[in-house]
């Protein structure tokens, strides 16, 4: 259901938006069920939480997976800076920070694009 709403307005006009790191490839996992769906997002460039953060915290081995694999999966061009350093990516539409320390560099780059 997410990526039914998400896939019309992901390609519609400027926007800012943003969605928390675990959302996206959340929904992609859930409707990517259907053969139909394709990831709205597929083909950007992006950035999110790294495996190699998940690691320094002890998580990956826990998780069932991983913000960084799934978006590999659904077709995203991911890229990522050093962890726990601020690093963000703008592609057309898409605004993505890498882990906490991106959010005021992120929030710049968004009120650039709101000017």
């Amino acid at each position: 259901m997410a990526g039914r709403r998400l896939g019309p307005a992901a390609h519609r006009g400027p926007r800012v938006g943003q969605a928390p790191r675990h959302r996206l490839p959340r929904a992609g996992r859930h409707a990517g069920h259907s053969p139909k769906w394709r990831f709205p997002f597929a083909g950007y460039r992006v950035t999110a939480y790294t495996n190699d953060e998940e690691d320094a915290v002890g998580l990956r081995e826990k998780a069932r997976w991983t913000v960084e694999d799934e978006l590999v999966k659904m077709g995203v061009d991911f890229t990522r800076g050093e962890i726990w350093k601020p690093y963000t990516v703008v592609d057309r539409n898409l605004y993505t920070g890498q882990n906490p320390a991106s959010a005021a560099p992120l929030a710049q780059e968004m009120l650039k694009a709101l000017k």
